[in-house]
């Protein structure tokens, strides 16, 4: 789906999903969504959107967000899977990215502003054994841009069991 220049259509909520099968694509782009996109599957995509109400990814991840305006009240993308999160701006929101359960996501030329609590959270899990080792997923480049948050980037690791 293709909006017209400008950003001009305008969606209430949406939703994308593809299965895992190779080759199926779902891209939404140049389109303002006045509620919350949700992503589950390798094959779905926003480009160029701006997005008032936050992006979550879900578990089946997705291909990428490219070139999207991000508000939201509490979380501007949690990421429950892996995506390439590239040249966004997410502004005004506690937290400008969540990635939950070790994702491999990759942030790279994006600006996260005015995060009231952290830039970028990760929430994992560790195993309770000793000589446990967790190895981070996540690739956050140094192209990132933060301006005006609270934090730069708060880690989360619950151990198992404890």
């Amino acid at each position: 789906v293709v909006g017209p220049p400008e950003r001009q259509a305008v969606l209430r909520d949406v939703a994308l999903s593809t299965s895992d099968a190779e080759g199926l694509k779902v891209l939404l782009q140049g389109v303002v969504v006045r509620g919350r996109a949700t992503l589950d599957g390798p094959g779905c995509a926003l480009d160029d959107c701006e997005v008032r109400h936050g992006i979550e990814v879900g578990h089946r991840g997705a291909a990428c967000l490219r070139g999207c305006e991000v508000h939201g009240k509490a979380i501007g993308i949690a990421v429950h899977g892996g995506v390439a999160i590239e040249d966004c701006e997410v502004d005004g929101c506690a937290i400008a990215v969540s990635l939950y359960g070790n994702a491999a996501a990759s942030l790279r030329g994006n600006v996260f502003r005015r995060c009231r609590a952290a830039a970028v959270v990760l929430h994992c899990q560790m195993e309770a054994e000793e000589g446990a080792v967790l190895q981070l997923a996540p690739m956050i480049d140094e192209s990132n841009g933060i301006e005006e948050c609270a934090r730069t980037y708060e880690v989360h690791i619950e151990v198992e069991g404890a």
